[in-house]
């Protein structure tokens, strides 16, 4: 019997009609030699060649041949198993080869990169990536590039109880997509018995790869053990059942995830204090504590989606940000994998990387002048607090143009001058003086002459410490003569009445359109 009239191709085929690119397009294999993905491939080979299907009036499949998509096989190389991974990428060249498959291999030392990290999690990682990045490169010949995939349905079932015993909550139980943005895996709906028994009954050869065997693997341990065992006390077909109960549950999943996204907004909350950096996302702690206990969970996992950590986000830590959010008083923070961050400060809640430029909210204050009304309107509500990361210190002298404005190292980040003069020279009071961020010991002086520590100023209004020491102030030694954090308190000069700088000011604005 060919292959196309294999009742396991046609139920493939049909699979595919769902999730194959549009005509002119290519599918990408990630072909490491193995029986799954040697299955794929042969499927996949028979596809391009059978793209179109239709059923017939008698309701029977039938093809028409046509050459409207194309197969490419990757192959990584990932230097864990010396010869016996050599011998696989030999393997896989000679099955292109002989199948006119144009074959792409990438090779990366895995383990000098995974150091002390899971071995397994970065080899994923690296082919991923290597998949994307070859993806990106055919977009520019072919008119739409998926990658596809063998994950069958044992797979998804060991992937199901991984997610289990780390504390997943309900996207974690729906397992793996068939299709997620460029990603396809066409083989979730068949078990590795009835790949085995086609690749048998096929005559198709395949590689093993040895590191299945070692059980210090959490999924090899579940493959090997968990499962046979579990298969031999249960009715036959558990995988598949099992694959089929995470397809209910992500059906589920798309309904509840659509409710966390009308959740998401209500939470958000935009403070007016200029010390809350304007690029991130805050939320609100009285709000959150109104939803349902129930998709509590689901809201703050979309939360940190949404700031970036996509991955290994456990239970343990949403149970300490749940302590935060409910409990917590003051300002709080708790490190997250991969170099997040999550921050409670009064009634609000955020996420952030590690190392993060600020951009503060604010609305300039500015004099009653033509020229400071024309800076007025130019300018955004974004004024960043400073430009750069955390390891960093900035100090730069102050320069003025010749129309009186000064330049930070942000190049939308503006500060203009503005005198009763029409020299629009530096006034001496201003002469020595430099754009830095804060520092121990800063003061300024309020308008009725009062010296006010700026730590204290901090304090008073509850600025969340890991900020103080990123804003942006213009000082002469501890001096701070100008900011726009104190903008509204300050003079925003020295306070010396009918000095050469009285009826002077700095307007702090933002350029960006």
């Amino acid at each position: 019997m060919s292959l196309a009239k294999n009742p396991l191709y046609q139920k493939f085929a049909s699979t595919m009609a769902r999730l194959a690119p549009a005509p002119g397009g290519a599918i990408i294999i990630g072909l490491s030699g193995g029986l799954d993905s040697v299955c794929l491939f042969h499927f996949l080979l028979q596809f391009v060649g059978t793209h179109e299907w239709q059923h017939d009036q008698t309701q029977e499949l039938t093809h028409e041949l046509t050459h409207e998509l194309t197969l490419i096989a990757h192959h990584q190389q990932h230097l864990i198993r010396g010869e016996e991974s050599f011998a696989d990428q030999r393997f896989v060249e000679e099955l292109c080869r002989e199948n006119g498959v144009r074959l792409y291999v990438s090779e990366d030392d895995v383990p000098a990169l995974a150091k002390a990290q899971n071995l397994e999690d970065t080899a994923r990682k690296v082919r991923h990536a290597n998949w994307l990045l070859l993806a990106d490169q055919l977009s520019l010949q072919f008119t739409d590039v998926k990658i596809a995939t063998a994950h069958h349905a044992d797979d998804q079932a060991e992937t199901l109880l991984l997610h289990l015993e780390r504390g997943t909550g309900l996207k974690g139980l729906g397992g793996m997509k068939e299709a997620d943005g460029r990603y396809i895996r066409p083989l979730l709906g068949f078990t590795r018995e009835e790949l085995l028994a086609c690749a048998a009954e096929e005559g198709w050869l395949w590689r093993e790869d040895s590191t299945n065997q070692i059980t210090d693997y959490r999924r090899n341990f579940l493959r090997n053990q968990v499962l046979p065992l579990w298969q031999s006390q249960a009715d036959p077909g558990l995988t598949a059942r099992i694959a089929s109960g995470s397809c209910k549950i992500r059906e589920v999943e798309e309904l509840v995830s659509r409710l966390v996204d009308e959740c998401v907004e209500t939470l958000r909350v935009y403070p007016g204090e200029i010390f809350y950096p304007a690029s991130l996302h805050y939320y609100s702690c009285r709000q959150f504590a109104k939803l349902d206990p129930a998709l509590q969970p689901l809201v703050m996992r979309q939360l940190a989606a949404n700031a970036g950590l996509m991955s290994d986000l456990e239970e343990v830590h949403t149970l300490d940000m749940f302590h935060l959010v409910h409990e917590g008083t003051g300002e709080k923070q708790l490190h997250l994998p991969h170099d997040y961050r999550f921050f409670r400060n009064r009634d609000y809640f955020w996420f952030e990387e590690e190392r993060t430029v600020y951009a503060a909210s604010a609305s300039a204050s500015v004099a009653a002048s033509a020229a400071a009304a024309s800076a007025a309107s130019a300018a955004s509500a974004q004024i960043p607090l400073a430009h750069r990361t955390y390891a960093d210190d900035v100090e730069i002298p102050l320069m003025l143009d010749s129309q009186g404005v000064a330049n930070l190292p942000d190049s939308t980040w503006k500060v203009l001058l503005l005198t009763s003069s029409e020299d629009k020279g530096l006034p001496a009071a201003l002469q020595g003086a430099t754009f830095r961020t804060a520092r121990p010991g800063d003061y300024f002086y309020t308008r009725n002459g009062r010296r006010v520590s700026l730590k204290d100023w901090f304090t008073a209004r509850a600025v969340p410490h890991h900020i103080r020491k990123y804003a942006w102030v213009l000082a002469k030694e501890r001096e701070i003569l100008s900011s726009p954090l104190i903008h509204d308190e300050s003079v925003n000069m020295a306070p010396k009445a009918g000095s050469a700088t009285d009826g002077a000011c700095l307007v702090w604005y933002n350029s960006r359109k």
